[in-house]
């Protein structure tokens, strides 16, 4: 018996390039490069995250801020900062003001990975107040005891700088009763 080969209506066919045409594989490249760089950048910014809690939990830095806002349902000089607690453990505000003003403030516990809400009400004293600037210091207890922070804010809150002018009246250039210390945080 003959070994079966080529014979009238068979065809031998060498399927190498599986019918897609230079520029569809171009394409498939191109999309897996990206891919691949997506990936490689969103694990250096997980990273980058992980690293910033490491280091706030190693300097006892247990609060930021996100923004400062007017209260002015609690009262003319009330301000509320809302904080996020990236710890891992819930903690106690005990106190908050502007860097350089006085403040009484309503104590508040931020549960981990929380944000809240923290009441304050600022005393302006013009002959001692410095200009409103872009950090708060804050008071903390946690299961370790009482601990002091400095929170900075993304910008200059309007509403001191508006604080401020409304009880001091307008001041000269950078000392927070103009618009300039708006535009320089």
């Amino acid at each position: 018996m003959a070994a079966p080969g080529p014979g009238p209506g068979t065809q031998d066919i060498l399927d190498v390039g599986g019918g897609q045409s230079s520029r569809t594989r171009l394409r498939a490249f191109s999309l897996g490069a990206v891919l691949l760089t997506v990936g490689v950048l969103a694990g250096f910014e997980a990273r980058g995250v992980l690293d910033a809690r490491e280091v706030a939990r190693d300097e006892q830095r247990w609060l930021t801020a996100a923004g400062l806002e007017s209260a002015s349902g609690l009262g003319p000089s009330t301000f509320t900062v809302t904080v996020h607690n990236g710890g891992d453990e819930a903690v106690e505000v005990l106190h908050v003001a502007p860097v350089g003003w006085r403040a009484t403030t309503e104590p508040a516990t931020v549960p981990p990975d929380s944000w809240v809400a923290v009441a304050f009400t600022v005393h302006v004293d013009c002959s001692a107040a410095t200009a409103p600037g872009r950090s708060l210091v804050v008071r903390v207890e946690t299961s370790s005891g009482e601990a002091e922070q400095v929170l900075a804010m993304p910008y200059t809150p309007a509403a001191l700088v508006y604080e401020r002018s409304r009880v001091c009246g307008a001041g000269p250039p950078g000392t927070g009763g103009d618009s300039a210390s708006l535009a320089h945080p």
